[in-house]
């Protein structure tokens, strides 16, 4: 694989200021995910936590998604249309309420692709978005039975580190696979359990360079017939994104983790015990 000589084409972090009424926010692309954060616990309508907000090119900027909550539904008051250069925000508080401070972090994805079902290795239809130079995709489906496992395509030509999935029609947990543990757990995004040894998430099955494979649901989380689903898949590209699991020293020098690279974003969640998911970035 060609090395990524330009990362902020792909990915990017971007603070902005709420100004209360629509604004377009320039992050360098076109982007397929946003995923925005008021940085400030309190607005200046009265103190309050805000949530985490995200959208996608591919189910839509009006289906808002929360990784902190089980919530979704159709909403058009947080996000505008993406753009050529980047995304649009409404009023909300917790995308742009004025004079807050807000942090985004957008991905590109770009090329979109419907999958049949029967191709690929995959048992029902999908469609998506991927990039196969910074491996990661979107992708969407349906399930059709959620008593046997279903396979899906993922587009991304290699074997994903982690997938984040998000029934979209019922407000249930967010799942999440991570290779680093394995298909034989699962991580919930919106909590602070500790990994679960569920085979509902993902059947005891690894992914492939072309599929994941889903349970019977795990509480609905990545099954429901007739329901609607999205996954976020990445994978690990040398010198701009790694996947990966590390063990703690209880120091105040820390434990030194090797990428190769300086990370934009760094996201951590503990997996031996329950802990809250903890995100840094530049």
């Amino acid at each position: 694989m060609a090395i990524i000589d330009k990362p902020s084409d792909f990915f990017n972090n971007v603070l902005y200021t709420g100004t209360g009424s629509s604004q377009n926010i320039n992050v360098g692309f076109e982007p397929d995910t946003t995923w925005v954060k008021n940085r400030i616990d309190g607005n200046s309508s009265g103190s309050g936590t805000h949530n985490h907000r995200m959208i996608n090119s591919v189910s839509g900027r009006t289906e808002l998604m929360s990784s902190n909550l089980t919530n979704v539904g159709a909403d058009a008051s947080y996000f505008g249309n993406f753009h050529s250069n980047g995304f649009n925000v409404s009023s909300a508080q917790d995308t742009n309420i004025a004079t807050g401070s807000f942090i985004s972090w957008s991905w590109k994805a770009g090329t979109s692709f419907s999958n049949s079902a029967g191709a690929n290795g995959a048992s029902i239809a999908s469609t998506g978005s991927v990039n196969t130079t910074s491996r990661f995709s979107i992708v969407k489906w349906t399930p059709t039975n959620t008593n046997t496992p279903q396979t899906i395509y993922h587009g991304l030509g290699v074997k994903p580190d982690v997938i984040l999935v998000k029934n979209i029609q019922r407000n249930v947990d967010w799942a999440v696979y991570d290779g680093s543990i394995g298909a034989n757990y699962g991580l919930k995004l919106n909590t602070t359990a500790t990994k679960s040894d569920d085979n509902g998430f993902w059947q005891d099955t690894e992914p492939t360079s072309s599929i994941f494979t889903t349970g019977n649901g795990a509480g609905y989380t990545t099954g429901a017939a007739t329901q609607n689903f999205i996954a976020y898949c990445w994978a690990s590209v040398p010198f701009y994104s790694r996947f990966n699991k590390y063990v703690g020293n209880a120091s105040t020098n820390g434990t030194f983790v090797h990428l190769d690279f300086s990370p934009s974003l760094v996201i951590v969640k503990k997996t031996a015990g329950s802990g809250a998911w903890f995100m840094k970035d530049s």
